[in-house]
């Protein structure tokens, strides 16, 4: 009897093992197993004599609760957690870490960590050199809207100081309300010096826009100063009316002629005066001489020009619906 009840004892523990094996294999432990979690550093940025960005990226949590996460930094090589450290506490994804207190022109060693359960793991290593001079903001100043239409208009702007170090980027940037930044709608311009214009698109008729010029340095972001404008209304605005002056007092390199403003048209003159070329048809891309006013006659006194040479002449007049040009006159220098 103790033989039986020794082989049924035997039976149900082989039994039970096969049981729980075919159990586990359907189970798939994998999706169960604990492993050290994935972490990248990211690159430093807006470096300066003593900040700098750092940061970066988890990419795993090793099926785990993520226990603390951040980076590390030292002025030696492979820094833990035991140097100085900065936690940003979270899960999978990005973040961002802003070092402070750093020692001017000193090399610096930066590594992300993050722990669960099995310990802390460390993301690559990445160096930087804090700077010997400290870095400002850049200054700008952004220049008044030309070319408005309803749903376009150009500015742009000047860099007068990149604070000590290289532009990363520039532009204008723009918005419905006041003190528009980069989060708002914005054009980079090409190249880092010099002046810059930039074409400003989709805007809606008849409405109040606020400008300003941008540049990046590794200190960040500076703003020039802000701007205004209305886009003009959808309806059609009339246009001036024009006529050209006939020639006159003609010399070997002056003459006198002008033009009269006969009507503003559907808003206030802008612009006035006369353009001339040596072939026909002048328009405001060639010679001008402007001649400041409204309604009315005016002269204006042309000179440097080539003795013995044609030109052609055209008055013109601006308002806010655009130039219109007035009959075309010819003459021949002395």
């Amino acid at each position: 009897m103790k033989k039986h009840l020794v082989s049924i004892v035997s039976l149900l523990f082989i039994f039970n093992f096969f049981i729980s094996s075919c159990s586990t294999n359907d189970s798939h432990p994998d999706a169960n197993v604990v492993g050290s979690p994935s972490i990248s550093t990211s690159e430093i940025s807006l470096i300066n004599q003593t900040t700098a960005i750092s940061g970066g990226i988890l990419t795993s949590t090793g099926n785990a609760t993520i226990l603390s996460r951040g980076i590390c930094y030292s002025i030696s090589p492979n820094p833990t957690i035991a140097d100085t450290k900065i936690s940003k506490p979270g899960a999978l994804g990005s973040f961002t870490c802003t070092l402070s207190g750093l020692t001017a022109g000193t090399q610096y060693y930066v590594r992300s960590y993050a722990s669960n359960i099995t310990g802390i793991v460390y993301g690559n290593e990445v160096t930087f050199t804090t700077t010997t001079n400290a870095i400002t903001l850049p200054i700008l100043t952004t220049f008044g809207a030309t070319d408005i239409t309803e749903t376009t208009a150009t500015s742009g702007g000047e860099i007068t100081s990149a604070g000590g170090a290289t532009i990363l980027a520039r532009g204008v940037c723009w918005s419905t309300t006041s003190n528009p930044t980069i989060t708002d709608n914005v054009i980079d311009a090409i190249l880092s010096t010099g002046p810059f214009t930039s074409a400003l698109v989709n805007l809606e008729a008849n409405t109040t826009y606020y400008v300003r010029a941008f540049a990046t340095n590794a200190n960040g972001t500076g703003y020039g100063n802000e701007i205004t404008f209305i886009t003009l209304d959808s309806t059609i605005i009339e246009l001036p009316t024009i006529t050209t002056t006939a020639v006159t007092d003609i010399f070997d390199t002056s003459a006198i002629s002008g033009g009269n403003v006969l009507s503003a048209g559907g808003e206030p003159i802008i612009a006035r005066g006369i353009c001339y070329s040596i072939t026909p048809n002048p328009t405001t891309l060639d010679d001008v001489i402007d001649s400041p006013g409204t309604t009315g006659p005016f002269t204006s006194l042309l000179v440097d020009l080539d003795p013995g040479t044609i030109y052609y002449v055209r008055a013109f007049a601006t308002n806010a619906g655009g130039t219109v040009y007035g009959n075309e006159v010819t003459f021949t220098t002395l």
